[in-house]
């Protein structure tokens, strides 16, 4: 006997259902791949060259430490789905970012963790690294953390047992 959806427990995406999709608009991509140039112009018209050395050092260094935080996230609550899991060099999607779909709810506590742990360690290296470097590597953090908390905000009354795909022109959101 055929058994329906909501009785499976290994059902696959394509036994899901499309609850929301989100388009990303041509004109807001452009805006946001422009973003980080504008940052560091002023960056560089404020601090000058600390402001140039920062701002090219900011991307690697946030990229890493925010690669290192997903991990440690995804092995603290669920290390199968590493797997899911890639580098990625697409923007919005720059750095270790789903590559499959993957849960909304592990999705939204990898995102805020990067987020808010990565904020707290810039805090708290800026007596070392000066204004220049906190503002350099603040620019970078936020750029890359914008796409996801941009999806978390407009998933936010959704279930959190659903399934998130991240696709170059739209977010799609499934539910069984």
């Amino acid at each position: 006997m055929r058994q329906t959806l909501q009785e499976q427990k290994n059902a696959t995406v394509y036994q899901y259902r499309l609850v929301n999709k989100i388009d990303i608009y041509p004109r807001l991509l452009q805006t946001y791949k422009i973003a980080p140039f504008v940052g560091i112009a002023i960056e560089i018209i404020l601090f000058g060259w600390n402001g140039l050395l920062f701002g090219l050092i900011g991307l690697p260094a946030i990229t890493l430490l925010r690669f290192i935080l997903n991990r440690l996230t995804l092995l603290r609550v669920d290390n199968y789905q590493r797997q899911r899991w890639g580098w990625n060099i697409t923007i919005p999607y720059m750095g270790y970012s789903p590559v499959s779909e993957v849960k909304l709810g592990l999705y939204r506590k990898t995102e805020l963790t990067m987020f808010w742990i990565g904020l707290c360690v810039l805090g708290a290296l800026f007596p070392w690294i000066k204004q220049s470097g906190f503002c350099g590597l603040l620019l970078w953090h936020l750029w890359l953390a914008i796409p996801g908390l941009i999806i978390c905000l407009k998933l936010r009354r959704q279930q959190h047992d659903g399934v998130v795909k991240l696709e170059s022109e739209n977010i799609s959101y499934y539910h069984r």
